[in-house]
């Protein structure tokens, strides 16, 4: 009973890792495509984010959906989920 009590109270609290951080996240335009609707540029960034938040207890979060000066987004995330960012097609860099 005690262990569960622990083991209930060290995960409600994140570690240094699970913790969130603001990333600059930096994509490049599949060769050949556009995207000029925002609701479909939104709907493309919210598609990378689905790819990272799976086997995580904190789903990364945008924060902000870049549309002039660079093809990207800011976004809440852990660092284990950037660093997978960082290796998906179409990422060109990933900062915090």
């Amino acid at each position: 009973m005690l262990i569960l009590i622990f083991t209930t109270i060290f995960n409600a609290f994140p570690t240094k890792s699970d913790e969130l951080k603001t990333y600059i996240v930096h994509l490049s335009l599949p060769e050949g495509q556009e995207v000029t609707q925002l609701d479909k540029l939104e709907e493309w960034y919210n598609s990378y984010l689905s790819k990272i938040a799976s086997g995580s207890n904190e789903k990364p979060k945008m924060v902000y959906p870049y549309r002039r000066v660079i093809t990207g987004f800011a976004a809440k995330m852990s660092n284990e989920q950037a660093k997978v960012m960082e290796n998906l097609d179409g990422v060109l860099f990933v900062i915090e």
